[in-house]
């Protein structure tokens, strides 16, 4: 099998050139820095294992930043440059951010963060400020909460719902995919100075009693 590589384009489809050649078996969810001049993405360089590698957007400056047999994923950065990742290497799904290196944890239970690895394209993190939203599941049931920028505490957010799918975030709020037991999955966008929640699209209309 041939290895995935990363090519870079234009909006418009020009101007195509390719990043990567041969680095890894298998490239995917590449993820721009801030200032975007590097890209972060998941890389099997051993086959069978998820690691976290960068390469500058020139091409050049590739290296691999995870060699843990654990299963690292989803990289994001913050607003203020710092890489996050999610990581199974305590035999949950956590969130850890890179620092000189190291994974740091941003929050460590047992949870699972997000959805399992095969749900690719799902995101269960985001950044509003220097805060992390994010959800996990715990006991068959989904918490949204946001990581204090300080003291990095989970503090629970109010939702109707109880279960999710996706998520992203604005300037001061979150638009999240969820459902519950009595309300079928929809897009919501939760307004996180006042609480306010307003259902952008139903996936049905159909009224669970």
């Amino acid at each position: 099998t041939l290895p995935s590589e990363l090519y870079l384009m234009n909006p418009d489809g020009t101007g195509v050139g390719r990043l990567t050649y041969g680095v890894a078996s298998s490239v995917n969810r590449p993820a721009w820095s801030p200032d975007g001049g590097r890209m972060a993405f998941e890389c099997q360089v051993e086959n069978g294992n998820s690691d976290i590698c960068a390469i500058n957007r020139d091409g050049t400056g590739f290296v691999r930043l995870t060699t843990d047999p654990a299963w690292d994923s989803g990289p994001t950065w913050s607003p203020d440059g710092a890489l996050h990742v999610v990581s199974d290497r305590t035999g949950w799904r956590n969130l850890y951010r890179i620092v000189d290196g190291r994974l740091e944890p941003r929050l460590q239970i047992e949870a699972e963060l997000g959805q399992p690895q095969w749900a690719v394209g799902h995101r269960a993190s985001g950044f509003v400020g220097d805060g992390v939203v994010l959800f996990y599941d715990q006991g068959g049931v989904s918490h949204l909460v946001r990581l204090g920028a300080r003291d990095g505490q989970p503090r629970p957010i109010e939702t109707d719902r109880t279960s999710f799918d996706d998520l992203a975030t604005g300037p001061r709020f979150v638009v999240l995919v969820g459902g519950s037991p009595t309300e079928p999955s929809a897009v919501v966008r939760l307004d996180l100075a006042d609480g306010r929640a307003e259902v952008l699209r139903r996936s049905s209309d159909l009224q669970i009693d």
